[in-house]
């Protein structure tokens, strides 16, 4: 016998002896004992674990109190999901404890802005978001149209365009409310973003954001 025949022979004998081995091999040698193999097929199936309950996934986005937004792009994101979804929580993720409001244009009761804070904001956002004021089935949506950004080392000047469209059930009250909002990001200690300064400025004689905060 050649040495290479030689060699095929223990090769071949060596692959064969592993196949037995195989519990793809033991189903087709049960083949005609239908119990048996299922038996044996569901014992494979539970063994990669396909029947093992998973744990849920953490969603997404910032859904919980450990979330921050990553990006200015994200505060503008959450700021428009947090009305979406009437999380006056959400919003609040999203503006510094040292948050002042301004409405230069705002001139039916400018006093009103004079000490608008991070206080004012919290209370503003929980009553316009509350099932009260706003059910469940409401709409409100709020869209932003970028117009420009100055950008510091810490800290971002982002100007936007917005629109609001919001449901209040309070009888005559406007539905929609457009403005131009120069919103300053920074950045905290904790490497997310936040909203610590915001100019509002009215559109063209529409109700603005700041016709809302004062006479809601």
């Amino acid at each position: 016998m050649s040495h290479s025949h030689y060699i095929i022979q223990k090769v071949s004998h060596f692959i064969n002896k592993q196949w037995s081995r195989c519990p793809f091999y033991l189903i087709t040698q049960w083949a005609g004992r239908p119990f048996y193999a299922v038996l044996l097929l569901l014992f494979i199936i539970e063994g990669c674990g396909l029947f093992t309950t998973r744990e849920p996934e953490t969603p997404t986005g910032m859904q919980t109190g450990d979330e921050i937004a990553d990006t200015p792009q994200d505060v503008l994101t959450c700021m428009k999901t947090a009305i979406s979804l009437h999380d006056p929580e959400m919003y609040l993720k999203i503006i510094d404890q040292k948050f002042d409001y301004a409405a230069p244009s705002y001139q039916e009761n400018p006093v009103i802005f004079q000490t608008w804070g991070f206080d004012q904001e919290n209370s503003f956002i929980h009553r316009l978001l509350s099932p009260t004021l706003l059910p469940a089935v409401s709409i409100a949506t709020l869209t932003f149209e970028h117009i420009s950004d100055t950008e510091w080392v810490d800290s971002l000047l982002t100007v936007e365009r917005y629109t609001l469209e919001i449901e209040i059930s309070i009888t005559d009250f406007p539905t929609l409310y457009e403005g131009q909002a120069e919103l300053k990001m920074i950045r905290q200690e904790n490497g997310g973003w936040k909203i610590s300064q915001w100019v509002d400025e009215a559109a063209g004689g529409k109700y603005s954001m700041s016709h809302l905060r004062a006479t809601l």
